[in-house]
């Protein structure tokens, strides 16, 4: 398995569904669940100077689950677990693999063909004015 071994700043448009709606859950519960699922726009730098990833601007088809605890009206904290997917191919710089593809092990060729998953964790600190 290999890694993406990049700084990575991501920005994502999403549509979220919260379960504290006032069907499932009461609006003002304690506890407020939530899924979402969006589009990505992620830039990769090559801060380890590796060659490992092309550098540039890749989009994800991102989704996640995350609670939030209302601590009161004003003042939330809250945690989130979200998921992307690379659409291309190109996250991974391969370039000069393809003159290479005779020295090329199963491991190589399988990484020449998958697209990246990505995971995020977030702890959330809230405030509603």
């Amino acid at each position: 398995m290999g890694e993406l071994r990049s700084l990575m700043v991501s920005g994502n448009v999403a549509i979220k569904y919260k379960f504290a709606n006032g069907n499932i859950l009461k609006e003002n519960s304690k506890f407020a669940p939530y899924i979402y699922v969006g589009l990505g726009v992620n830039y990769l730098s090559d801060n380890m100077k590796r060659q490992c990833v092309n550098v540039g601007t890749h989009i994800t088809i991102n989704s996640g689950v995350g609670i939030v605890y209302n601590i009161n009206e004003r003042l939330n904290i809250g945690y989130n677990l979200g998921v992307g997917s690379f659409i291309s191919k190109k996250v991974y710089n391969t370039n000069g693999i393809a003159e290479e593809a005779n020295d090329m092990d199963a491991d190589d060729l399988n990484m020449e063909k998958r697209k990246d998953l990505y995971m995020q964790n977030a702890l959330t600190i809230g405030i509603n004015f």
